[in-house]
């Protein structure tokens, strides 16, 4: 039997076109069966296991209301109701099926004000499959959600086994939580595996991959076997965090020590806000034998070196100098190459911090002061001028100090504090031996006055004597010559 088949779904009374099938024979032209309720078509197949209508088309009306289209065998497999929209079901000539649009543009479409699947378990239970759409910025946006029974439900897509069947399956909760390879999400996104890569990215000529263990996470480039992480920054177009084999840049793609920043105003800020520890460590530098950290003028190519040597000592030089421009050892003795400059330096000089003490003998000091040996000089390669006694000549005499290179200045001040109190005792041995002679000297002046006054007294008198003597003489010579016995008394005993 030949069968050849044109169907149009129309609106009561229903109108079935189909060839005759009562007999084998070609319909040259559509056919039209009318009947009442419960008009149909059957088409048997009398061979083998001939048991009832194999294919029925018939319409019934049920409750005088609605009328249906049924295709089936006694089944109803397939209904039309009788006021269904056109359009309802097409099948175009490729194939694709279309719901509510005659013109499929997918091998499944569905067209509709509020287009939607609904997914019913028998003994209960169900999800609906739709399309809404939200207005967010001026523009209309389209969303697919999956919708379970209370506006609550959960997706779970495996490729085999139940849900339970955690590493087979992408699973989204109630709450929006996706799972990948875990039925019970915790987190927004939330990954578990058996420890193989969660992530694969399949590029073009290098394959990468994103997974994690117990204690670490990890970016893995399958190609080069380089564990690379990469953060980009849009805002700076550059790559603003790269990690690349064990080495961390920062601005950099290409980062040449564990951590590498490289940018026009980089700076690393470390603030602990945890009052309850106001001591904290911030930066700890470990290294397995001469930890140091270097500063850098990538201007001039100068750069200057700390480090902690293998005696413990904390150095600090100039790149290429050759030495320690300072050094600071363990018991807090600072060593420097060249001058130190401030406004003050203060010495520990308590007597709590001291221990075994001796008298001084000031003689003894200043008998060594007699014999050591103070110059002009200048440090190698330095221009100012200085005085001092030589370390080696004070440590022979004296015997202070670490050694015979250095003198504490706190040995030189007290040796020029013993001078000075050397000298002051002599002082005031001088002037009380001043202020007698000055004592001593106020009585000869003294008696010297009297005397002077004694002399004065006598040279008077004699000066007297010899203006009367003259007068005399004088007489004598002019002739006059007498004189009374008085006169001559007087002339000659004055």
């Amino acid at each position: 039997m030949k069968l050849k088949t044109k169907l149009y779904m129309v609106s009561l009374p229903v109108l079935m076109t189909i060839a005759q099938a009562s007999y084998a024979t070609d319909c040259a032209t559509p056919c039209v069966v009318s009947g009442s309720n419960g008009a149909q078509i059957n088409v048997n197949d009398t061979g083998f296991l001939n048991n009832g209508p194999d294919f029925q088309l018939r319409n019934v009306y049920e409750s005088n209301t609605n009328a249906r289209f049924y295709i089936g065998s006694g089944k109803e497999s397939f209904i039309v109701e009788d006021d269904a929209p056109a359009k309802t079901l097409v099948v175009d000539d490729v194939g694709r099926v279309g719901v509510g649009t005659q013109a499929p543009a997918e091998q499944f479409e569905i067209f509709g004000t509020t287009p939607g699947i609904k997914i019913n378990k028998n003994g209960g239970g169900h999800a609906n499959l739709k399309e809404v759409n939200a207005t967010v910025g001026g523009l209309t946006q389209h969303y697919f959600i999956i919708q379970g029974e209370n506006n609550r439900s959960r997706l779970s897509m495996q490729t085999n086994g139940a849900p339970t069947v955690s590493q087979d399956q992408i699973y989204m909760d109630a709450d929006g939580d996706v799972g990948l390879g875990i039925f019970e999400p915790t987190h927004a996104l939330h990954v578990k595996n058996d420890g193989s890569d969660y992530i694969v990215f399949d590029g073009a000529t290098q394959d990468w991959s994103w997974y994690a263990e117990n204690s670490y996470t990890a970016l893995v480039n399958h190609t080069t076997n380089d564990h690379t992480l990469r953060i980009y920054n849009d805002n700076s177009g550059d790559d603003s965090l790269v990690l690349r084999s064990n080495n961390v840049g920062i601005g950099t793609l290409s980062p040449t020590a564990s951590l590498h920043v490289k940018e026009s105003n980089a700076n690393l800020v470390v603030e602990d806000t945890n009052a309850a520890s106001p001591s904290a460590v911030l930066i700890d530098l470990k290294k397995s034998g001469i930890p140091a950290f270097r500063l850098t003028n990538s201007a001039n190519g100068s750069s200057w070196d700390f480090t902690q040597r293998t005696n413990n000592n904390f150095t600090l030089s100039k790149a290429g100098s050759g030495g320690f421009e300072m050094q600071i050892t363990p018991t807090g003795d600072v060593f420097a190459r060249g001058d130190v400059y401030a406004q003050g330096i203060m010495l520990t000089s308590s007597r709590s911090a001291k221990t075994d003490f001796a008298e001084i003998k000031t003689s003894d000091v200043m008998k060594k002061l007699a014999e050591i040996n103070v110059e002009e000089w200048s440090y190698k390669g330095k221009k100012d001028r200085h005085i001092s006694p030589m370390a080696e000549d004070f440590y022979s005499l004296f015997q202070l100090g670490p050694d015979n290179k250095h003198i504490n200045p706190n040995d030189l001040a007290s040796v020029a504090i013993i001078a000075a109190k050397e000298l002051q005792a002599k002082a005031i041995t001088l002037k009380t031996e001043t202020e007698a002679l000055k004592t001593e000297n106020t009585g000869l002046k003294m008696q010297l006055k009297e005397q002077a006054l004694a002399m004065k007294a006598k040279n008077d008198a004699l000066q007297e004597r010899m203006a009367s003597l003259e007068k005399l003489v004088s007489n004598l010579a002019s002739g006059e010559g007498y004189l009374s016995n008085n006169a001559k008394k007087v002339a000659l005993n004055q």
